[in-house]
């Protein structure tokens, strides 16, 4: 079954070029240009699939972070923290799919121990694992760590270049579905992105040159040796056991995959979207208990805006009624302390990211107590 994103016509023009974007992100730069090996920092970006909140590490997650990269014909390899291969440890989600990752070979499992009594947890520095197999085998890592220090520590000179010029981070937009089928990806809850903080204008190219080696550069031979040792065929295998593995894992859900022919971001347009969908739930439940007579008002129907408009009423300290048919939209900002009733009207954040909206719903909560 299809499914179609409701997007206005120019939204749908950005999400295609965008799409395009990514798409030549993953052109080599020249026929002799090599994909180098990638190196995912395994509890950073488990940690950013499992959503804004980071609460802990989705392996799940990582099986389509993983499979995506493969669909593209480069090699990975995760580094992880021994304590999340347990099903126990609440700080991990879906570990019991990481003892099938380490037999494919694509997980390893870096030295740890959890706390339990006396004994005090320990966790080997993972980071370092990361860096140094990046630069041993001309890999570009995958993090959003700045490994800032490694970077003040001297005796790690030789990392230094590798993590200044050959980190990318990954971003997740949330899906309004679990499971989500676009061409060849399979996504679970969030599509992912590479991203790099240079300018929107130059980020491809600035990808393109972190992901691919060139002939002139020193590592260029290691990274055309490694490539030649995994043939196609074990990419295809490894992208067809990983895409079991998320088969299955609907299975259990009792849900099914749905092919979509656009990607159902919930950052493609809030419409249609309620406050529980990108709130928490206790924040939802009182919004709703204040403002349970609310009245939707879409006289100006920007496509990014949510729909129902929020009303608060901006009220001076010093009247005590409240003057009905008064709104405003919800800020960050103050709202202002003039002695008179004022209204104040400030533009949503233009990243339309859930994070921004949060962040949004949350301080106006502020500003309305702050009122009173």
């Amino acid at each position: 079954m299809n499914y179609s994103n409701p997007l206005t016509g120019r939204r749908r023009n950005k999400t295609i070029l965008e799409a395009e974007k990514e798409s030549n992100c993953f052109i080599p730069p020249t026929q002799e240009a090599i994909s180098r090996p990638l190196v995912i920092d395994g509890c950073n970006i488990g940690r950013s699939a499992s959503g804004y909140a980071r609460t802990h590490v989705d392996c799940a997650g990582l099986v389509s972070v993983v499979r995506w990269l493969l669909m593209r014909k480069f090699d990975v390899t995760v580094f992880l923290p021994v304590v999340y291969n347990n099903i126990n440890n609440y700080n991990s989600k879906n570990a019991e799919l990481l003892t099938k990752l380490e037999q494919l070979g694509i997980v390893t499992f870096t030295p740890a121990r959890s706390g339990r009594g006396l004994r005090k947890a320990f966790i080997n520095y993972d980071d370092l694992y990361v860096v140094s197999y990046a630069a041993r085998h001309g890999g570009t890592i995958l993090s959003g760590d700045k490994f800032k220090d490694i970077l003040n520590q001297s005796c790690y000179n030789d990392f230094h270049h590798v993590i200044r010029n050959r980190t990318v981070d990954v971003r997740f937009r949330p899906l309004t579905l679990d499971f989500v089928e676009y061409k060849s990806d399979k996504f679970y809850r969030h599509a992912p992105e590479l991203f790099t903080y240079d300018h929107s204008a130059n980020r491809c190219e600035s990808l393109r040159q972190r992901l691919y080696a060139l002939p002139h550069e020193p590592d260029y031979s290691i990274v055309k040796n490694l490539k030649q040792q995994v043939a196609d065929e074990k990419r295809e295998l490894l992208c067809a056991e990983l895409e079991t593995i998320l088969l299955s894992l609907s299975y259990a859900a009792g849900k099914m995959f749905r092919e979509v022919t656009e990607l159902p971001c919930m950052d493609n347009g809030f419409h249609g979207l309620r406050i529980e969908d990108v709130a928490p739930k206790p924040f939802a439940d009182a919004f709703y208990q204040k403002f349970r007579n609310r009245e939707p008002k879409n006289e100006q129907n920007h496509e990014w805006v949510m729909e129902p408009v929020v009303e608060v009423i901006a009220q001076a300290k010093k009247t005590p009624e409240v003057i009905e048919d008064t709104f405003l939209t919800p800020t960050p900002l103050p709202l202002s302390n003039e002695s008179t009733e004022t209204v104040v009207a400030v533009k949503l954040p233009t990243d339309q990211s859930l994070g921004s909206l949060l962040q949004w719903f949350t301080m106006a909560e502020a500003a309305n107590k702050n009122k009173k």
